[in-house]
C-alpha cells in the first residue's frame, strides 16, 4: 500500500471527492443522489477530511428528512458520530449515536 503514501494520489482522490460532492449538491434532491453524496462523505471521512465529511453528512440528513427517509437519516447520523469520534469529540459521538439508534432497524 505504498501508493497511499504518495501525496499526489491523496491529492487526486481529495479533488475527486470534492468534485463528486459538488456535482451531487447541484443534482435534484432524490434518494439516489443523497446516497451518492453520503458515499463521497464516507470517503472523505476515511481519508481524514473530517470537515468536508461532516458538512456533507449534515446536508444529507437534511435532505433525507425532507424526503422522509428516516432510516437513511439515522444511518447518516451514525456516520456523523464516526466523524465526531475521529475528531476526539466523544460526547458528541455518543449523543449522535443515541439520536440515531431508535430509528435503526438492525
Amino acid at each position: 500500500m505504498a501508493f497511499l503514501a504518495d501525496p499526489g494520489v491523496l491529492q487526486r482522490r481529495t479533488r475527486a471527492i470534492g468534485a463528486a460532492l459538488g456535482a451531487s449538491a447541484a443534482a435534484p434532491r432524490s434518494l439516489s443522489t443523497v446516497r451518492a453524496r453520503a458515499s463521497a462523505a464516507r470517503l472523505a471521512l476515511y481519508q481524514g477530511d473530517h470537515e468536508i465529511a461532516d458538512s456533507a453528512f449534515v446536508e444529507c440528513v437534511a435532505i433525507q428528512r425532507e424526503l422522509n427517509d428516516r432510516e437513511g437519516a439515522a444511518f447518516t447520523i451514525a456516520n456523523r458520530s464516526m466523524v465526531a469520534e475521529a475528531r476526539g469529540e466523544y460526547d458528541a459521538a455518543s449523543s449522535l449515536l443515541r439520536e440515531a439508534s431508535p430509528r435503526l432497524r438492525l
